[in-house]
């Protein structure tokens, strides 16, 4: 009988949960080990690719998740609390898109600069019913080799195939086959219709270029 990723886990003494903090890992030495490897590696990659490795905040008020749309259409998988004498609210980031268009557009980037390719390991926080968590592979607190590229319009057919090869080398690195689904517009999306059905056609164009099978999300 085969063993599960979390009885694995703490069979060789890598991870375990706690209900003292559930949908947070607990990583022990030889674990911690195993991760801060993973990072260095994508560190070294992201250097070698262009990509600049930045930290944003943990925290950011509430104003900035309602302007990005996440307060309003996401409210419900964030942690959301109220600190300060004056009670304001703020929330734990649960994706680090927002912080990083308040980063580019610090740069003050011409257009000459661009693609500005932004890496983050921070950690992010989604607030996960107790029921759905599962080991390592639903969590509330995670970090992701996360990073947002900024680019002139005719440079996406690039940027995205340089993405899908990076992605396709270090699953390769370690063996792993990978299966491709292409996510689309939800019925709570934010932004504008036009500029969805764009950026899906798009993708589907550059996933045909890429040659691997896909398939919608369904």
């Amino acid at each position: 009988m085969s063993l599960t990723h979390q009885e694995i886990g703490l069979q060789q003494k890598l991870f375990f949960s706690d209900p003292s903090s559930a949908g947070s890992t607990f990583f022990l030495p030889p674990g911690a080990h195993i991760y801060n490897k993973l990072r260095e590696l994508l560190r070294k990659e992201y250097k070698k690719r262009g990509y600049q490795e930045v930290i944003s905040p943990n925290i950011a008020h509430v104003d900035l998740w309602k302007k990005s749309g996440h307060y309003d259409k996401y409210k419900e998988n964030m942690f959301l609390f109220n600190i300060g004498e004056d009670n304001q609210e703020f929330g734990l980031k649960g994706m680090n898109c927002p912080l990083h268009c308040i980063m580019f557009n610090r740069f003050n980037v011409s257009y000459r600069d661009l693609p500005m390719r932004l890496a983050d390991f921070g950690a992010l926080h989604r607030n996960e019913l107790s029921g759905a968590l599962t080991g390592l592979t639903r969590v509330r607190r995670f970090a992701q080799d996360d990073a947002h590229i900024f680019c002139k319009r005719e440079d996406l057919s690039t940027e995205i195939q340089e993405v899908l090869s990076f992605m396709d080398w270090f699953y390769r690195l370690f063996d792993f086959d990978f299966e491709l689904e292409l996510s689309t517009r939800p019925e709570n999306y934010i932004g504008e219709i036009e500029i969805w059905n764009e950026a899906e056609t798009i993708l589907k164009r550059e996933l045909n270029i890429f040659g691997k099978l896909w398939q919608l999300n369904s």
